[in-house]
């Protein structure tokens, strides 16, 4: 692999890419290859085609947004500098060619989207490519194998382990276990930080919250919240962390500081909270309520309900948001659909129907396709968004639960 000379200092200095695709583009992700300085600054993104220019901060780990079509941009998490990814505005996939930065041509990487879903009745996670809706590996993990969260840069997928209290870390480029970490008692829900440092697991049988450090993969730090905790959220910027207490009474979502590492407050929600999301500006929390089948949405500001809880299907366990953060979807465990929630409004635009016993449910990076995962019948069931409609069943596993979605890049 050879290092693209592109001329940043460690300080803020502008640079251009201009890219000659015949679209419009919607994110940029840069990140650095293996031997290659990490590199930051201003970058200019400049369409030649519509003639508009869109200037940002690309650094180690920040979030590069690259709108320039105004209502058609979309969120691309960035580990590091180096290679340029572009994705069309469109049709929010990957545009092939080439990118020119200044008189350097620099190939476009190529990306992956891979679904990884936890089997927990056989102990394996079966890899679904995006594209092709098919199956293309199975991995033997822990025992009874709940959630799966992928890193930023995609490099790695952890997979937590019910059975045995552990979790799985995955290299994604061979599809190995390469570590395994032991945390607390039943671990349930998984998060990931946005700059990818941090795991968060939810422990239902003690009571806590592990935060892994992903540079060493060990537990750094372990957090008492509630009673019988389901799921945990941070928010974009790192700095707190909410986590549904499934076994709570009233219900309750215990706060985190997560520089301190303590609780700093607690929200009562509605009957028996099992899954939260947080939308991508950081201003809101949605809680699934199990007990209830209501969505509870929280200001993050000041941590308090906003209206009236939104009535979804019976027994929503997970929910998950769009990268863009418009749309909602929650999996109604006991009615065999989603709903699925305009977060503009906080209205339930839809409800769709898909296999039995719907646990989990995650969306690709431009938004396009859902893919739930329906533990009572073995499959994985692929939501066209814009329609609302299934247009794909995957058949893996034994009681599949969980699903992390992300993208895997190679060159």
């Amino acid at each position: 692999m050879n290092c693209v000379s592109i001329h940043f200092s460690s300080f803020s200095v502008c640079e251009s890419f201009i890219t000659t695709a015949a679209d419009a583009i919607s994110g940029v992700t840069v990140f650095n290859h293996t031997g290659c300085p990490i590199l930051s600054g201003y970058v200019t993104l400049t369409n030649l085609i519509s003639s508009t220019t869109s200037a940002f901060l690309a650094n180690n780990g920040t979030n590069v947004i690259g709108p320039l079509v105004p209502g058609n941009s979309q969120t691309i998490f960035v580990p590091n500098i180096g290679t340029l990814v572009v994705f069309s505005a469109t049709t929010g996939l990957l545009v092939t060619g080439t990118v020119s930065v200044n008189a350097s041509q620099l190939p476009i990487s190529t990306c992956n989207i891979r679904g990884y879903v936890t089997n927990y009745g056989d102990g394996t996670v079966s890899v679904i490519d995006t594209s092709s809706n098919m199956v293309i590996t199975t991995i033997t993990v822990g025992l009874q194998p709940v959630d799966a969260v992928l890193t930023p840069n995609g490099t790695n997928a952890y997979i937590t382990n019910e059975g045995d209290g552990t979790v799985s870390v995955i290299d994604t480029s061979s599809n190995m276990i390469m570590t395994t970490v032991t945390v607390g008692a039943k671990p349930q829900g998984a998060t990931i930080t946005r700059d990818g440092s941090h795991v968060y697991i939810a422990n239902s049988a003690d009571d806590t919250v592990s935060k892994i450090d992903t540079a060493t993969n060990t537990v750094s730090a372990t957090v008492t919240v509630g009673f019988l905790p389901s799921d945990v959220g941070v928010t974009p910027d790192g700095t707190r962390a909410y986590v549904t207490n499934f076994g709570s009474n009233p219900g309750e979502v215990s706060v985190i500081d997560t520089v301190t590492n303590l609780v700093v407050d607690t929200i009562i929600v509605g009957a028996f909270p099992s899954g939260v999301a947080i939308t991508p500006d950081g201003t809101r929390a949605y809680v699934t309520n199990y007990g209830d089948s209501t969505v509870s949405v929280i200001d993050i500001v000041t941590n308090t309900i906003i209206g009236t809880p939104l009535i979804v299907g019976t027994n929503p366990l997970a929910i998950s948001m769009t990268r863009k953060g418009d749309r909602a979807y929650t999996t109604n465990s006991s009615d065999g659909t989603i709903s699925v929630i305009d977060t503009v409004m906080n209205v339930v635009m839809a409800t769709v129907i898909v296999g039995s016993v719907p646990t989990d449910v995650g969306t690709t990076p431009n938004g396009t396709k859902a893919y739930v995962t329906n533990f009572g019948d073995a499959t994985v069931s692929v939501v066209d968004t814009t329609t609302n409609m299934v247009i794909y069943t995957i058949s893996v596993g034994t009681n599949p639960l969980g699903i992390g979605i992300g993208i895997i890049y190679s060159n």
